[in-house]
């Protein structure tokens, strides 16, 4: 089955459509290639693009944030944490003594993962960070599927919840886990237009074009790195 899309409300105003269709699901879709990945039986499709989802994944966060969610600040870092304290899935997540969830889920996915990856190739900056991981494994269309068409909870075969802490030998160990946040992240930007349709549609945030030209895909500081992001498969 091919990428499936995000529901969108047909109260919202023609140019949020447009900017989800334009902007997210391209970007969307292009993390639903990468989590068929790696296809260990050709020699040319055997790396993962672990990394690759999970800056994906993080800049539609990113986006969503600054277009089209409603939030008092204008700066990146507390409407990245806000949109995802409130509109991320966290009551789906399964309940277990090592999961993150809310707000401290939602700073450390900023702090921890999304300032490294984008900014210093996933050097994190810090002296008692410990350990910190994305784990991502080749699914089958089939799962793929699953995930996109599941609005409320996933099944038991996905694991873990999106971010894990634990103590491991005395260190610190953080875990994200990418099929589980690619579902989440689609359930909050459906969350988050489903609650500007519930709102008559109203959005201040209605100029979803930026003034300069919109990038289009094709094929073609001193750092003291205390810890790195790695990654691993599941």
């Amino acid at each position: 089955m091919a990428y499936r899309p995000i529901q969108i409300p047909a109260k919202l105003p023609a140019n949020v459509t447009a900017f989800v269709r334009d902007s997210v699901d391209p970007l969307l879709a292009d993390v639903h290639a990468m989590l068929r990945l790696p296809i260990s039986d050709d020699v040319g499709l055997r790396a993962g693009c672990t990394f690759s989802a999970a800056l994906v994944l993080l800049a539609t966060v990113d986006g969503i944030a600054q277009v089209i969610y409603e939030h008092p600040k204008r700066e990146i870092g507390p409407r990245f944490r806000a949109i995802l304290e409130q509109h991320y899935p966290w009551s789906e997540e399964p309940k277990t003594a090592d999961a993150v969830v809310g707000s401290d889920a939602a700073e450390t996915l900023y702090s921890t993962y999304r300032d490294p990856l984008a900014h210093r190739l996933g050097v994190v900056r810090g002296d008692s960070i410990g350990e910190v991981k994305i784990l991502k494994g080749a699914l089958s269309e089939d799962r793929l599927e699953q995930i996109e068409q599941s609005r409320t909870s996933l099944p038991e075969w996905s694991g873990k919840p999106t971010l894990c802490r634990s103590i491991e030998n005395g260190r610190e160990v953080r875990r994200r886990l990418l099929k589980r946040f690619y579902w989440g992240i689609r359930t909050m930007a459906e969350n988050v237009l489903q609650n500007a349709a519930d709102a008559s549609g109203e959005m201040n945030a209605v100029v979803v074009r930026p003034t300069h030209s919109q990038i289009v895909g094709s094929a073609t500081s001193h750092v003291t790195p205390i810890t790195r992001i790695s990654s691993g498969s599941t």
